[in-house]
């Protein structure tokens, strides 16, 4: 009989699959990655620009995030990605919240994530 932790790690597993972010075998679904990571760097930009008054303050709160970036850190950036939400008071979204503990999902997400805020932080 499996334990609980076992089927809530199945149930986890199950979910990111019904959901599309994994794929049969088990790996990150990139076209799911890509839009995932793409609506929410937009929607969290258009957050950024609604709390800062000023773009220098905006780079300052913006510069850990963007130099993972810099060094393809991606894992650590998932952190700060959940961290920069919970600063600017806003919950971490449910599908970004199903990711934590999946490191393949974690990177796949803050990678694409991280690279297309900074093309929305380029063009402002």
């Amino acid at each position: 009989m499996n334990s609980p932790d076992d089927r809530k790690t199945d149930s986890a597993h199950s979910t990111l699959m019904r959901t599309g972010l994994l794929n049969e075998r088990g790996a990150p679904e990139q076209d799911a990655m890509a839009a995932l990571s793409r609506v929410y760097a937009a929607l969290f930009y258009e957050t950024l620009w609604d709390s800062f008054e000023d773009a220098e303050r905006l780079s300052d709160f913006l510069a850990p995030l963007m130099e993972t970036q810099r060094n393809m850190e991606y894992r650590e950036a998932f952190s700060l990605v959940c961290d920069a939400y919970e600063a600017l008071f806003q919950p971490v979204p449910e599908p970004v919240r199903m990711m934590y503990g999946h490191a393949d999902l974690e990177t796949a997400f803050a990678a694409g994530f991280v690279r297309r805020l900074a093309e929305f932080c380029e063009t402002a």
